[in-house]
């Protein structure tokens, strides 16, 4: 829950520096935290909504979710996750360390070489 959190709040802050106030984030809560869950979810959510004229074709729906650890864990599964969402229109932000640790210091110069 504290990932969830924390990642909603770095979407939000792009949001704003962005300027996109028309722009709308919707966390889906759910048990599944696995890539083929989680694109699975999405397309359920996203049915609902436009059965209840909550979506219109300037939508678009994305999923997030780490890459290095479902890779590991199951392969198959990042990979049908991957082809699915693909099949679907879902565009996806693949998190991995790097992204996570550069954006906990948004301030922070980038050091070169190791310096």
């Amino acid at each position: 829950m504290r990932e969830v959190k924390r990642n909603l709040f770095l979407l939000e802050s792009i949001r704003n520096e962005l300027r996109l106030r028309t722009l709308q984030i919707i966390v889906l809560r759910q048990n599944k935290t696995d890539p083929r869950g989680i694109i699975e979810r999405l397309i359920e959510e996203r049915k609902q909504m436009k059965q209840n004229q909550e979506w219109s074709h300037k939508d678009s729906a994305w999923a997030v979710f780490d890459g290095d650890e479902h890779i590991e864990q199951s392969y198959a599964n990042w990979k049908s996750a991957i082809d699915r969402a693909n099949s679907q229109d879902i565009q996806l932000a693949i998190t991995n360390p790097c992204f996570e640790l550069r954006n906990r210091s948004p301030l922070a110069p980038l050091n070169k070489g190791g310096k």
